[in-house]
């Protein structure tokens, strides 16, 4: 009985939040989820990750990071066409790292396809990795932050 209590307390607690409409709100936009509390929270983590250390590592080093193996998905970006120029792995709607080679031994650089191998690229070494945030902070944090 004293747990059904305690369950029904935290239920209405929990309607509680939503009614008030906290800052933990999930939305979707063009197909991505935006969870504010929980993107906001990798951010921070992003930001205090020292990404020096990984240049000269390899792409696999880098992932077993707790923080970088948190990414949602990966995508290559190429210049110009069909020339492979960097990977990119996204964290958040416009919160993701760019991960840069110098020289590529296992991965071609050029693709008639424009279809590059992820399993080759982990064994790439990184040469360069910058954490892009500005999109995420202008187009997502305050856009969907709601007042105190």
């Amino acid at each position: 009985m004293k747990s059904n209590s305690i369950l029904l307390i935290f239920y209405t607690l929990f309607l509680l939040n939503i009614a008030v409409g906290q800052k933990t709100a999930i939305t979707i936009v063009q197909g991505d989820t935006i969870n504010l509390a929980k993107d906001t929270v990798v951010r921070n983590k992003l930001i205090n990750l020292n990404l020096l250390q990984f240049e000269g590592k390899t792409v696999a080093e880098l992932l077993k990071n707790d923080t970088a193996k948190l990414y949602k998905r990966h995508w290559f970006s190429e210049e110009p066409p069909l020339k492979l120029r960097s990977l990119n792995l996204t964290f958040a709607r416009g919160l993701y790292l760019t991960i840069y080679f110098a020289e590529l031994k296992y991965q071609s650089r050029f693709s008639k396809t424009g279809q590059y191998s992820f399993n080759k690229i982990l064994r790439e070494t990184i040469s360069k990795i910058e954490l892009d945030k500005n999109f995420f902070e202008e187009n997502v944090v305050k856009k969907y932050s709601k007042p105190d």
